[in-house]
């Protein structure tokens, strides 16, 4: 049965049609993969590729394959297999899949009548998009959820099965807006169960296919062996020769660049192999011997595509083939000569403007040679009339034709004119400068060898320039254009700017007359900026003149016409691969200390995939230093386990000791930054450094690292040495630990930050060693982070658990208040070891270990401030047990249940209604059975002050036993008026008055009740007569009341 050609296979409909199935290498690598992954354990597989790309092709040659009746692939283990073939509709995935095999839509019944003995079961789901489009916009969490049923059933060896689905897109973009946060974390698990294999043909691929389809036609030879000359000399096509050359022949009556022009059309316009087959049976005739040239592609892909060429949705070439339309329109009102020759040159110059090569050289040699069905003379005439009539314009600097719309603008003749307002001279460095496009160049040898990207800077200067490279510039190509400069002076510059290599300009003539041709062209566009068709043409001309500047200067570098200076020295440059050797050795010898390190990832200036690895690294780094590849998983290799083995393993610096992996010294090219970093830490023994400071020194030569590679290796080096310095940042002072969140902040705002190196040895490691004597700790060879952390921390517990009291009374020995005030405003421990502790007994370290009985006495000084600090408390709370004792009950040397006994057989016959509420409280405290002395004594003062004991400073300690003495007295005076009371008709009221001459005097005075208003008319007289001096008024009173009392 003959082979047909189907626009549209259909894996259902067509599984026992015999189709003229071409598999192409990108088919043959896609099957290939499927069978090796599918034998290390993959089984879910995605294909991914665009509409008419052949996918569903591929599936129905894949299984006819697998299925042993043909050997498209050279699949082995054929006749094992059992298919079930679905064609995606939108709808539900579980119902219609239930549906095809019979099965209720619940899912366990589903998989087990999946579940096959013996044979492998091969779901095919092709178009699976629509399958994918339903369930994003239809009960989301239930149809994803079988998504993952399915790919998990799939998954699990056991089952014997093998799911395989085609995609136009991938499957993140079928998510869209639609589905809520949740719901795109289950996508995501369902994405992660698929194999992706892309399939999309490149247009080789094409080209290799309508070669193999047409296979049997010989064209002429002489006109295929001309073509490929013809692409040797003008680079119409961006193809390779070779290939070309190879299947020229089997693609006649196309040729070479009808070919390619069509591949690249039905890529972008239709849909790949799909469209290309459709034209090779439809539009190309099997007997056609006439060639088909690109004047013809242009037809048929007007004729095809007409409707999506001349739409917006056509972003990339729309303006191509509206030019070509109207280039063709021109030509049947303004053409006399030829029209049909004028027509095929505009179809030739639009679609190889779009769709070929962009450097392509489309001038006369290319058309007398592509044209041959008309004469040079024929093809002369054309172009020149073309060109009179302004349908299409001649560049010389591009050396080609371009179509142009309408405009009267004569540009040859604009520019020409230009030539009077621009003159002769030019200031050549300026305007090379203003239009040199030269993007930073790489140095690849030493990037290739060391990793750390190395790129120099082109700059262009009348006087060269001396200068030192930042951030992402390593060195300078110093480009210079000044004739009276003298290549001497040069030299002697150039000895002191090693990271900078110049390139003299002995001879710019020819840059000189590029250089005003552009300023011609400027001045020509700014006279005819009316016209926008003109300044549209004016600019491409002035693109392709900057353009021919660029590769001019370029071209000029390796020529006699530049002189190449470097270190003092002139160097001998030919080529663009010549300077890039001389710019890798420049690296070698500027940044020597480089360490190599090949990770894209992390070793580059800005971080765009790896700033996510740091959190988990960090973390692993902190937590798991001593496991196995610091904790990460073995068998799954995210960003920060690469990060971890090309930083840390491949170094030697994690490595296995004994039974734990420890950190240890690198054993290759980190040697000199390890030695460099260490010598940061050793500088810091004296002064604090800033980590910045760090950042700073290994961003310079003789380093010069990027600016990732250090936001890993810093705070990894950093950690490793955590134990050898102290961690301080400005706002809060010491960092006991180094903690995963250091690390980061590291990265964002090391000046934030300082350390210091211990600088513990000699006198100041016997007096610390005598420090942890006293702190009952074991003696230290060496001090660390660890140890120290371990020595301060008794002192900051200590300083910690003293009640507010002692941290703020004056009422210590000069040592103690001294001591308490280094422990509090301690911000580095090595300082308060061996200066702040030492200055607080007036001690000087360096006279200490002459003397033992010094140091004996030093240490006794310390222990005596501790101990007056931890009992000036005490101290204070036996002051006021004193005053209740011998001032307010008289008693000497009592206990203190003695005189609560005391105080409360004095106060016994009081009544607490009988009080007012101070007084009332206070003596409800009195009587507290409390058996703690401070605790009531505390209780008494809340009462009395308002606060705790331990609340009150030194100056309130008076004034609380002046206010006890006083609450006393009143509750002293209540008992007496207690006793005289007789009855409820009465007022009492007790008075005292002293006086220096005669002491004390008091009297209870009785008012019976109803002399009360006498009392109060009385008082109202009396109030008027007095003034308005209140001490005066109140002296008047006092001596009216004494003379009452002593009448």
């Amino acid at each position: 049965m003959k082979a047909k050609f189907s626009p549209s296979v259909n894996i259902i409909r067509d599984q026992s049609t015999t189709i003229d199935y071409i598999p192409t290498p990108n088919a043959k690598r896609v099957a290939q993969q499927i069978a090796d992954l599918s034998q290390s354990g993959f089984r879910n597989f995605s294909i991914i590729g665009s509409y008419g790309s052949g996918k569903s092709s591929f599936l129905w040659a894949f299984q006819r394959d697998l299925l042993g009746s043909s050997d498209y692939f050279g699949l082995k283990h054929k006749n094992q297999f059992e298919f079930i073939r679905m064609v995606g509709e939108y709808g539900s995935l579980q119902e219609k899949l239930s549906e095809l095999i019979g099965s209720a839509p619940d899912s366990k019944e589903l998989f087990k009548k999946l579940k096959k003995e013996g044979k492998q079961q091969v779901l095919i789901l092709d178009e699976f998009g629509k399958f994918v489009e339903y369930a994003v916009r239809n009960q989301p969490e239930k149809e994803i959820y079988f998504f993952q049923q399915l790919a998990e059933f799939v998954a699990d060896e056991k089952n014997n099965c093998l799911l395989i689905t085609t995609l136009h897109q991938s499957f993140d973009a079928y998510s869209g807006s639609h589905l809520s946060e949740a719901e795109k974390n289950e996508w995501r698990k369902v994405k992660g169960r698929f194999k992706d294999l892309t399939f999309n043909e490149p247009v080789e691929q094409l080209l290799f296919l309508a070669a193999q389809k047409i296979g049997s036609k010989k064209g002429d030879q002489k006109i295929i062996k001309q073509n490929l000359e013809l692409q040797d000399s003008f680079s119409i096509v961006r193809s390779q020769a070779e290939f070309l050359s190879d299947i020229g022949s089997n693609l006649w009556p196309l040729d070479i660049f009808s070919a390619y022009i069509l591949a690249i059309g039905l890529q972008r316009y239709g849909q790949n192999e799909r469209s290309l087959f459709t034209y090779l049976e439809g539009e190309f005739e099997e007997t056609s011997k006439k060639q088909v040239f690109i004047a013809d592609i242009h037809n048929y892909l007007n004729h095809e595509f007409y409707s999506y060429l001349r739409s917006d949705k056509n972003l990339t070439d729309f303006n191509g083939w509206k030019s070509i339309a109207n280039g063709i329109e021109r030509t049947e009102t303004r053409i006399s000569g030829n029209i049909e020759l004028a027509q095929v040159i505009v179809k030739t110059i639009g679609l190889i403007s779009m769709l070929g090569h962009k450097g392509a050289n489309v001038n006369d040699d290319f058309f007398k040679g592509y044209l041959n069905q008309y004469s040079s003379k024929e093809i002369e005439a054309a172009l020149q009339e073309l060109e009179v009539k302004k349908i299409i314009l001649f560049t010389k600097y591009n050396n080609a034709y371009r179509l142009i719309d309408g405009t009267d603008v004569d540009f040859a003749e604009e520019i020409k004119a230009a030539d009077k307002e621009v003159g002769d001279y030019i200031d050549i460095a300026a305007k090379v400068k203003q239009h040199f496009e030269f993007s930073v160049v790489n140095a690849k040898a030493i990037t290739y060898q060391l990793g750390t990207p190395r790129f120099f800077e082109y700059v262009v200067s009348e006087t060269p320039i001396q200068q030192t490279p930042k951030d992402q510039i390593d060195g300078y190509v110093n480009l210079v254009f000044n004739t009276e400069f003298e290549i001497g002076e040069l030299k002697e510059i150039s000895k002191d700017q090693e990271e900078t290599i110049y390139a003299f300009f002995n001879n710019s003539g020819d840059i000189k007359e590029l250089l005003i041709d552009i300023e011609r062209t400027s001045k020509a566009r700014l006279k005819n900026h009316f016209d926008k068709e003109a300044t549209k043409e004016f600019d491409n001309i002035l693109r392709s003149q900057k353009a021919l500047l660029n590769k001019s200067v370029i071209e000029a570098l390796f020529s006699e016409q530049v002189s190449w200076i470097g270190k003092g020295e002139e160097i001998s440059i030919s080529s663009s691969k010549t300077l890039n050797k001389e710019l890798s050795k420049i690296c070698r010898e500027v940044y020597s200390n480089t360490p190599q390190f090949k990770n894209e990832l992390v070793n580059r200036h800005i971080l765009v995939g790896a700033v996510g690895a740091k959190k988990p690294y960090f973390k692993h780094l902190v937590e798991n230093s001593s496991l196995e590849d610091i904790g990460l998983p073995k068998d799954k290799f995210p960003a920060e386990k690469t990060i971890y083995l090309t930083l840390l393993k491949e170094t030697g610096i994690h490595s296995k000791k004994g039974n734990s992996y420890q950190f240890t010294e690198p054993t290759n090219s980190f040697e000199a930054l390890w030695k460099k970093c260490e010598e940061f830490l050793e500088s810091s023994k004296k002064e604090k450094n800033r980590i910045s400071d760090l950042f700073d020194i290994l961003s310079e030569k003789p380093f010069k690292l990027t600016a990732g590679f250090l936001e890993f290796w810093i705070p990894t080096f950093l950690f490793i040495k955590r134990d050898e310095f102290a961690l301080f940042t400005d706002n809060e002072g010491y960092q006991p630990e180094l903690t995963e969140s250091h690390l980061h902040a590291f990265t964002r705002t090391p000046k934030d930050f300082k350390i210091k190196a211990f600088d513990v040895a000699g006198v100041k490691l016997d007096l610390y060693n005598k420090y942890r004597e006293l702190l009952l700790l074991d003696d230290e060879q060496k001090v660390n982070n660890q140890s120290l952390i371990e020595s301060v921390k008794p002192f900051m517990v200590f300083y910690h658990h003293l009640n507010q009291y002692a941290k703020t009374t004056d009422k210590l020995t000069a040592e103690a208040k001294q001591l308490r005030k280094a422990i509090e405003k301690a911000q580095d421990p090595e300082k308060l070891f061996f200066e702040e502790l030492p200055n607080a007994t007036k001690t000087d370290i360096n006279d200490l270990l002459k003397d033992q009985d010094q140091f004996d006495e030093y240490i006794q000084k310390i222990r005596a401030a501790i101990r007056n600090l931890q009992s000036c408390f005490d101290q204070l709370l036996d002051r006021i047990e004193l005053f209740l004792s011998e001032e307010l009950l008289g008693k000497k040397n009592l206990e203190f249940a003695e005189y609560k006994s005391l105080i409360e057989q004095r106060f016994s016959s009081l009544k607490e209604h009988m009080l007012i509420p101070k007084q009332t409280a206070l003596l409800i405290r009195l009587r507290t059975p409390l058996d703690d002395r401070n605790s009531w004594i505390n209780s008494i003062c809340h009462v009395v002050m308002g606060k705790n004991l331990e609340l009150i400073k030194d100056k309130e300690e008076v004034i609380f036993k002046e206010k006890l003495r006083s609450s006393f007295q009143e509750l002293d005076n209540m008992v007496v008026l207690e006793k005289e009371r007789k009855n409820d008709q009465e007022k009492l009221l007790k008075i005292d008055i002293s006086s220096l001459e005669e002491g004390t005097k008091g009297q209870v005075i009785r008012i019976p009740n109803e002399l009360n208003d006498e009392a109060l008319d009385t008082m109202n007289n009396v109030k008027k007569a007095l003034g308005k001096n209140k001490n005066l008024n109140k002296f008047i009173l006092l001596n009216l009341l004494k003379q009452q009392l002593d009448d």
